[in-house]
């Protein structure tokens, strides 16, 4: 995430080392001076190679770099359109089940966990488990609030609330 700082270093256990260089791939090198974190998100690559004191240049090593600074985007599916509006509230038919899922572009989806109604927070493992999505979750004429949350593989986390209510 952009708290992670890329700093070199080098050794050389003859004349010692001079400089290390750096740049990004068919860039020139430049000198590195100090510690640097990427700015942008996505992939980049980096070549980088140290120069001893009697100027011997190593030969240049490469490394994939990925910035993920986002959480996943959280999306949600009820089985049912809803029949009507209370206020603020989609109003849906008694027997909705609700599928939850996340998706991250860059590190990927760690996990998906929900809370209903400031309860316990459980961790969404698929529509096929005794879960959020069961039949008959929720009950007849109740306001419910799901907080969802999800977590990709470097932890940025994202979070949605949803509310809504079951018919009468």
């Amino acid at each position: 995430n952009e708290d992670t700082k890329i700093k070199l270093t080098g050794s050389d256990l003859n004349s010692g080392v001079a400089k290390v260089e750096y740049g990004g791939i068919g860039a020139d090198f430049k000198t590195y001076e100090n510690e640097f974190s990427l700015t942008k998100e996505g992939h980049f690559g980096m070549m980088y190679r140290a120069i001893d004191n009697v100027d011997n240049v190593e030969y240049s090593n490469s490394v994939d770099l990925y910035l993920d600074m986002k959480g996943p985007e959280i999306v949600h599916n009820f089985s049912n359109k809803p029949l009507s509006t209370e206020g603020d509230l989609a109003v849906y038919p008694e027997g909705t089940r609700l599928f939850l899922g996340a998706t991250d572009d860059q590190s990927g989806t760690g996990s998906i966990s929900y809370q209903i109604n400031n309860q316990k927070e459980v961790n969404y493992s698929s529509p096929k488990t005794i879960d959020i999505s069961e039949k008959k979750a929720f009950r007849k004429g109740k306001i419910y609030e799901i907080k969802i949350l999800s977590t990709d593989l470097v932890n940025n986390t994202t979070e949605q609330t949803l509310a809504f209510k079951i018919e009468d």
